[in-house]
């Protein structure tokens, strides 16, 4: 099957390229310009490239250049800026007010219908002796946790950090473990942190 077009050029829509079964392919695709300052029928030069990818995907070739036309590379590199992330933040804190000599207090977390929790830190001081550990729960409802991290504070060090770059999905506890090693009552502070996006 042929096309003409304003009875100047005649445009083939056969379909792919085969050996046997069609050795006119199609002539109609995405053709690009010359980088010139009037683009016109004479500066149509470039076609894309392209390849067969996995899952029947066929792909065409992509290469990033700047304004004038150079590669990205180590001598030419993209430059990229960071924002701040979407989503909800959550910042959670606990007092762990008066917490008996020996005596573990927690303080929980449960992630939202229809989120998932990132970029999960948590923040932990005491006055006195402490061990605190960032524990997440290992299914929805299941009561039982996983320890990420334990790390316990000292009269040099009263603050512990964590940290955790896995995502925790909706319905899960993120949990601070906190126990008292002082000889006194003590309060067991603690900060939950993370962003919360719409789970995909």
């Amino acid at each position: 099957m042929s096309d003409w077009k304003g009875f100047k050029h005649r445009v083939k829509i056969d379909g792919d390229y085969h050996a046997v079964d069609n050795k006119d392919p199609a002539s109609s695709g995405l053709i690009s310009s010359d980088r010139v300052a009037s683009p016109d029928e004479t500066t149509m030069n470039f076609r894309p490239s392209g390849v067969s990818g996995d899952n029947n995907r066929h792909c065409l070739d992509v290469a990033l250049s700047d304004g004038d036309g150079n590669g990205i590379d180590e001598q030419n590199p993209l430059p990229v800026f960071l924002t701040e992330s979407t989503g909800d933040e959550v910042d959670e804190y606990d007092a762990g007010a008066a917490t008996a000599e020996d005596a573990t207090v927690y303080h929980n977390y449960t992630v939202s219908v229809g989120k998932v929790m990132k970029q999960i830190e948590a923040e932990c001081s005491s006055t006195g002796f402490a061990v605190f550990a960032l524990q997440v729960e290992t299914g929805v409802g299941a009561g039982t946790f996983t320890t990420i991290m334990e790390k316990a504070n000292s009269v040099s060090n009263p603050n512990v950090d964590f940290k955790y770059k896995k995502r925790v999905d909706a319905g899960i506890i993120v949990r601070v473990c906190k126990t008292n090693c002082d000889d006194d009552d003590t309060d067991l502070h603690s900060q939950i942190r993370g962003v919360e996006t719409v789970a995909s």
